[in-house]
This record gives structure tokens, sequence and C-alpha cells, in this order.
């Protein structure tokens, strides 16, 4: 991978990936907040199991 290379990586791609460029699209001026992954996982977690209760 050349350095700041704009093409998007595939699973074989090696190099310094802190080299590529970094995509984030339109949607990053939403994020308002960093939230630990873990905290997103049970968020999830615990609204599909409210949906489902509701749902079923």
């Amino acid at each position: 991978m050349e350095r700041y290379a704009d093409v998007a990586p595939t699973r074989g791609t090696t190099g310094q990936a802190e080299a590529m460029a970094l995509y984030a699209g339109q949607a990053v001026g939403l994020v308002g907040r960093t939230v630990p992954a873990g905290e997103i996982v049970r968020t999830l977690v615990d609204e599909a199991a409210g949906a489902l209760r509701r749902f079923s």
C-alpha cells in the first residue's frame, strides 16, 4: 500500500494502515461523543431484547 493511497483496503492489504486515507463521509459530523465498543454492544443487546419482548 502506497502512503496516502486513496483505494479502500481489502482483506489482503498490507502496510501501514495509519498512513492510508481515512474515509469518514458526511455522517461524521453527527458524532457527538466517543463511546467504548462494549457500551455500544450492551446498548444494542438491551434495545434488541426490549424490542423482542414488546413484539412477542
